[in-house]
């Protein structure tokens, strides 16, 4: 892959008109979305099938993360959306919730697994941003991550009693 592939769109750009037409020209069951999350800003990378990326979009972590969650949302209609993130600590969380709010459950993936497949993934070694959201979504893809939805409080509160 080029380094030009993972050049960013704001996802402030992105059209309602944009993601129609995507839709139509995609047959897929299944989409699956990778995200790089930082603490000023989140990657997304939309993985259509084997070696079929949209170019990543970029969000502002956290004042475009509801933005971002719509965007995902619209993607994965009448399709099975798996979306999934590395756990970033509190920066995630943000995105976690908004995902959630628009009824897509949130997967965890390993960082391990992801630094571990960055090379693999294209054969470069290094690691950036598109790239990373690329590698945790292809990791989505083989069935490595797992549903990582958020507790809710009297949930949170009855566990931490249990125990």
């Amino acid at each position: 892959m080029k380094s030009k592939a993972y050049r960013a769109i704001d996802v402030n750009g992105i059209k309602p008109e944009e993601i129609e037409l995507l839709l139509r020209e995609r047959k897929e069951t299944t989409v699956h979305v990778g995200f790089d999350i930082g603490k000023g800003s989140i990657l997304s990378a939309v993985r259509w099938g084997m070696n079929d990326f949209e170019r990543p979009w970029r969000a502002k972590n956290p004042l475009d993360v509801n933005r971002l969650a719509e965007l995902v949302r619209e993607i994965g209609r009448g399709q099975h959306m798996v979306a999934a993130m590395e756990p970033t600590g509190t920066y995630g969380e943000a995105l976690r919730q908004a995902l959630e709010r628009v009824g897509v459950t949130p997967q965890r993936v390993s960082p391990k697994s992801a630094s571990d497949y960055a090379e693999v993934f294209d054969g470069v070694p290094s690691q950036h941003d598109g790239k990373d959201a690329a590698v945790v979504a292809e990791l989505a893809a083989q069935g490595k991550s797992w549903p990582w939805p958020i507790l809710k409080t009297a949930a949170r509160k009855s566990k931490l009693l249990s125990s």
